[in-house]
């Protein structure tokens, strides 16, 4: 039996780039995308989201993608910096930047977005017919609404999914930056999409982890030093997981 912490904490790192000298076979992804939508759990079935798979031989998309997400992260500096956010310099900004090179040199890249659904299973489209239920999935004018409940969905869809290629021993990333703008997505071709997209994966064979990019930074090396531990780790347990008492919350 897999014990899934296991796997989790010694195989899921965050690729920056992946080998382009073995290529997963197609199957194995198949298998993993099966298992996570026949366990994925979902108000009332609708699945409000799709899930547009880009394979070893699209490179030209993951290309377009990878050149998106690159003229998105310039953008948001530029708006950062003039809002007094941030200061980026041109000369500090890495262009292209090498966080998004595993958007391109994946395998497989997964792009998610929602979906306008447009036929309920039969349960619900009787429930439907009979003025019993009400599908907020199916009506255009509840689309924006919704995004927030698409993105819960997404979420569990991208973790049993994460599980299930770590499993067939493949590696994976996520990535949220990216252009949240429909019309560029479009101005690159893709056209059948309802939505901008809430998330990407992209999937391989490792080539290189983000703390292997890290460990080469002086800056990362010198704070490790200074701490004597990694810089680079989530906050606390205690300041995420709360359990609460009868005392008054606050």
């Amino acid at each position: 039996m897999i014990n899934h912490f296991e796997l989790l904490e010694s195989k899921r790192k965050h690729i920056i780039h992946y080998s382009q000298d073995k290529i997963p076979e197609k199957k194995l992804v198949e298998d993993a995308l099966y298992k996570a939508w026949k366990t994925q759990p979902s108000k009332n079935n609708m699945m409000a989201y799709m899930v547009d798979v880009y394979g070893p031989d699209k490179k030209i998309y993951k290309e377009y993608i990878w050149k998106m997400c690159n003229q998105n992260h310039i953008r948001t500096d530029k708006e950062y910096n003039a809002k007094g956010y941030s200061n980026v310099t041109a000369d500090a900004r890495k262009d292209p930047n090498p966080n998004y090179e595993h958007v391109r040199s994946s395998a497989y890249l997964f792009v998610f977005s929602q979906r306008l659904v447009k036929k309920a299973n039969p349960y619900y489209t009787h429930m439907i017919e009979i003025g019993d239920h009400v599908a907020d999935e199916m009506i255009p004018e509840m689309f924006d609404h919704l995004v927030s409940h698409v993105c819960i969905e997404v979420g569990i869809f991208a973790a049993n999914l994460t599980n299930y290629l770590l499993s067939n021993g493949l590696d994976m990333s996520y990535n949220l930056c990216f252009s949240k703008d429909l019309n560029k997505w479009r101005e690159y071709g893709f056209t059948h999409m309802q939505s901008p997209p809430v998330l990407m994966m992209s999937a391989g064979y490792r080539k290189e982890t983000r703390h292997e990019r890290l460990n080469k930074s002086k800056i990362y090396r010198n704070l490790k030093m200074k701490l004597n531990k990694s810089p680079d780790t989530k906050p606390d347990l205690e300041e995420i997981i709360y359990w609460r008492n009868n005392k008054k919350l606050d």
